[in-house]
């Protein structure tokens, strides 16, 4: 829906609250002095940084000092200092004259969405405004006489809200990555996502990677946008463990593209002997498929089995073969196995994931660090 101001040919874009979106206020700025202010006033604010020169991140940078100027620009806009620029002066007339809410969401984030309050603007009159609507969460009034002072009295509230609402999500977040541990599969799709850009997870749930820095965007049912940075193997975790924390079930790919993907990655490339020997670098490898047990040797002799222990929630645990029997009082390194790859790893797909945790253990490692 668009909204247009009065005395203006300007149109507004609006959003689930009615509310309209501040067009760029970025008249007479390039991208470049754009970013050039960003960095002076990072500076100033003892916050200093040299952005990159070239790369895919430049233009990144470029709109994020784009982002820092707009936001720079509201207040003034709002109290008539921009009436010569266009887009200035039909906000401050729809907002201040008209009565429409105005989105608080940075520039180019319109489709955030939170939980716990609408991130929009209202003047009410007579000096009053107010942040959030009712029925829709949180609300606060304040009075300001000065338009400016308004609005960044109105950005200090949604960026103190906003922080909330994320981090609130992020810890159950973390309960969700508590309740299905990390996998194989997290670094599969994680190496997936780095070329494809977007992980259809199901469930109306979909991961897109922003860039190269492992900045993520996770859409989830309802119209929610979570925006997060971390590696790619956990951004891939977080995804995937809320998604099944919602109910959808985990799509696990055929055992052949994940023994494709090791060897492309030089993780695993076992040079066999015969049907059940393997060695792997300097470890040797039996399997023993009646016991589903793999034993290993190093290259100073030193013994070592890879097995499945627990029945509920069943791991890959690597434990020391002491006097010809594992030693079940020490556990050097274990990765969970999700229910249904009790079916997976009954062929080929055991081998599959038992190849990579030798390599992620690394004999006395442990599987949980980031990679």
């Amino acid at each position: 829906m668009d909204t247009a101001a009065n005395m203006t040919n300007i149109t507004f874009k609006t959003g689930p609250y009615d509310e309209i979106y501040p067009l760029p206020l970025l008249a007479g700025m390039t991208p470049e002095e754009a970013l050039k202010q960003l960095v002076e006033d990072s500076t100033a604010m003892g916050h200093p940084f040299v952005p990159p020169t070239r790369g895919q991140y430049v233009e990144e940078m470029h709109f994020r000092g784009q982002c820092h100027v707009h936001q720079q620009r509201l207040p003034k806009a709002m109290a008539g200092e921009m009436d010569d620029v266009p887009e200035a002066a039909a906000l401050r007339q729809a907002v201040m004259e008209l009565g429409h809410r105005m989105s608080l969401r940075p520039l180019g984030m319109e489709i955030l969405k939170y939980s716990s309050f609408a991130p929009v603007l209202q003047y009410l009159g007579d000096d009053r405004w107010q942040v959030g609507l009712k029925g829709e969460g949180r609300v606060q009034s304040f009075e300001a006489t000065d338009p400016a002072e308004a609005i960044k009295a109105a950005q200090q509230v949604f960026k103190r809200w906003a922080d909330q609402d994320d981090e609130k999500w992020m810890e159950a977040a973390e309960k969700a990555t508590d309740r299905f541990p990390r996998s194989l599969f997290h670094h599969y799709w994680a190496a997936q996502i780095r070329e494809d850009k977007v992980w259809e997870r199901g469930g109306d749930i979909t991961l897109h990677l922003q860039d190269n820095h492992d900045r993520f965007r996770l859409e989830l049912p309802g119209d929610t946008v979570r925006l997060y940075k971390t590696t790619r193997v956990r951004g891939v975790h977080i995804a995937d463990a809320v998604a099944r924390h919602t109910g959808v079930e985990p799509r696990y790919p055929p055992s052949s593209l994940v023994m494709e993907w090791l060897i492309e990655e030089g993780m695993a490339f076992p040079e066999m002997h015969d049907e059940h020997r393997w060695d792997i670098g300097d470890v040797k490898v039996k399997m023993i498929p009646d016991r589903q047990e793999f034993v290993l040797e190093d290259a100073a002799g030193a013994r070592y089995v890879i097995r499945i222990e627990g029945q509920k929630a069943a791991e890959l645990v690597l434990r020391p073969i002491v006097d010809g029997k594992p030693d079940t009082s020490t556990m050097l390194a274990h990765t969970v196995i999700e229910k249904p790859l009790r079916d997976w790893m009954r062929d080929f797909g055991r081998t599959v994931l038992t190849m990579w945790f030798i390599y992620d253990a690394k004999l006395g490692g442990t599987s949980e660090e980031e990679s």
